[in-house]
């Protein structure tokens, strides 16, 4: 039996072919994952509240080769100094305890750009390469300060931890917002360096920015601008070379920071001395009230005045 198979001509069109539906990349977003435990999250990778509970355990035990494990190789490559990351967190912050504070999905797209997380006021800087990311924030509760530790987790066949960085959020048990309230001092150049402690603890970071610095900026401008600020400091020490100032977190409040140029060799005490005839100079003056000592910070002709130069400095707090 013979079977016909009849091949209907279809007409050529020339001219646009209609290009095949594809569906939408989703929109950047920035999601805040609900909690379900401790630490743990609801609607989540399984394997991502492990590495979570992972990751916590090596915070607890200190425990660098549990951490390192837990790595992206890219981590690894550029090799992560992972005892470095604990001596931080054991002697500047002195950690007793790390929790977990939140937790935020980002779904990136196509973009790297920043996203903004409108629940909390900030922004997060996506690593490139992965469309869909969390974003940890832990809070590591030391003696004297609080320290927060972000840690971005991306999915490389396996979640692994992308980046992780630690930012001071305290100074002397206060965090921005206290800075800008405690308004006991009355002048305006310590106004001034109280809001600056505000911004220093809002510093961005190389994952998250915070937008409210502007407004801080802002306010701190009103009770006197940065170029005013330069010339009352220099003013006060005008038979030195001030190339640069501004302030500190000292350890018991707010320090002056001096950026001094060498004219010539000084030795040691001889350094010492100066920076001591300054210390009781600032001290006479109304507007120095409440800060609590000044750093002599030694450059030489050719370094960034803005940058801690070779020579170092040296701190006089007030006795």
């Amino acid at each position: 039996m013979i079977r016909l198979f009849i091949v209907a001509s279809v007409p050529i069109l020339l001219g646009a072919v209609a290009a095949p539906e594809v569906a939408p990349s989703p929109l950047p977003s920035c999601t805040i994952v609900a909690n379900k435990g401790l630490t743990e999250f609801k609607n989540v990778d399984p394997e991502v509240n492990q590495i979570i509970a992972k990751i916590m355990t090596a915070l607890k035990d200190n425990d660098g080769k549990q951490l390192q494990s837990l790595l992206h190789r890219r981590l690894q490559k550029k090799t992560f100094d992972v005892k470095r990351f604990f001596s931080r967190l054991q002697h500047f912050y002195r950690v007793h305890t790390v929790s977990v504070t939140r937790l935020w999905h980002l779904q990136t797209a196509d973009s790297v750009k920043e996203i903004p997380c409108l629940h909390d006021a900030l922004y997060l800087k996506p690593l490139y390469g992965h469309r869909s990311q969390y974003y940890l924030w832990l809070s590591a509760v030391g003696k004297n300060e609080l320290a927060r530790i972000t840690v971005v987790l991306v999915n490389n066949k396996r979640w692994v931890i992308g980046a992780l960085h630690t930012q001071q959020w305290t100074h002397l048990a206060k965090d921005f917002n206290d800075w800008l309230a405690d308004n006991k001092q009355a002048t305006n150049m310590f106004n001034y360096a109280r809001y600056d402690m505000a911004l220093k603890l809002l510093a961005p970071t190389p994952f998250m920015r915070f937008p409210q610095r502007q407004q801080i900026h802002l306010g701190q401008q009103q009770f006197i601008t940065t170029q005013q600020w330069k010339v009352t400091v220099k003013a006060t020490a005008t038979d030195h070379h001030i190339v640069d100032s501004g302030t500190l977190l000292s350890p018991k409040g707010i320090g002056l920071l001096l950026r001094i140029q060498l004219t010539k060799e000084l030795s040691t005490n001889e350094i010492r001395s100066m920076c001591k005839k300054l210390l009781g100079r600032y001290q006479q003056q109304p507007w120095f009230k409440g800060f609590t000592g000044i750093k002599c910070s030694l450059v030489v002709k050719g370094e960034d005045p803005s940058r801690e130069g070779v020579l170092g400095g040296i701190y006089l707090p007030i006795q």
